[in-house]
């Protein structure tokens, strides 16, 4: 059981080391004998960098942690005599997608977090269920890719493993289509409306509807 549990540590620790930072990921810098500084969290702004105190601008997008780590070790060494420094991924930055079909307006682009599914998509959206196609959707990735679900058959399941197999990626355009004809009590209305209208026109003109 200790040797699973050491495992599983290493295992952890080797992928959030490995982890390539991003613009717009949220990063706490843990620095010994900079106490007072210790809480501030940094977000990885669009150039790749964070300004940290007394060293200025870092340039972490791209680079793994335990990359940043030693860079900052390096740099730090000016003030601090072997420095001690930590770097925490507090959250990574929202994946960005664009939703097409159904959406009011023709598509709109949506940012939800990393990690996300089709299904937190369709939920971030906003679109009128009864409206969507759900049994039917695309999903279009940057290389080409396109990839078929069946979201009405994901909710009704409830599989999370199933439903983690769906997982969104930024720059993912997902098209969800409309229904031709579904039931609410404004297309019967207009059913009603149409069909008396339809009745009206038959005996204006003296037409026989038996």
């Amino acid at each position: 059981m200790k040797n699973f549990l050491l495992l599983f540590i290493i295992l952890v620790c080797t992928a959030i080391f490995s982890y390539n930072i991003k613009s717009g990921d949220k990063l706490q810098v843990i620095i010994k004998g900079l106490d007072e500084l210790n809480e501030i969290i940094y977000i990885v702004q669009p150039d790749g960098t964070i300004t940290l105190p007394y060293i200025g601008d870092e340039a972490v997008a791209d680079k793994d942690i335990s990359s940043v780590q030693e860079a900052l070790k390096n740099r730090y060494n000016a003030f601090l005599t072997n420095p001690e420094i930590i770097i925490v991924l507090v959250a990574k930055s929202p994946i960005t997608v664009s939703v097409l079909g159904t959406v009011e307006g023709g598509g709109k682009t949506i940012s939800v977090p990393d990690g996300s599914t089709i299904l937190d998509v369709i939920a971030a959206s906003g679109i009128e269920l009864k409206k969507a196609k759900l049994s039917n959707i695309k999903i279009l990735r940057k290389d080409g890719t396109i990839i078929k679900v069946n979201a009405k058959k994901l909710i009704k399941k409830n599989d999370k493993i199933l439903i983690n197999r769906y997982k969104i990626r930024t720059g993912d355009v997902i098209y969800i289509s409309k229904k031709v004809f579904y039931f609410d009590i404004d297309n019967i209305m207009k059913v009603l409306s149409l069909t008396s209208s339809i009745i009206v026109l038959l005996h204006y003109f003296n037409i026989d509807i038996n």
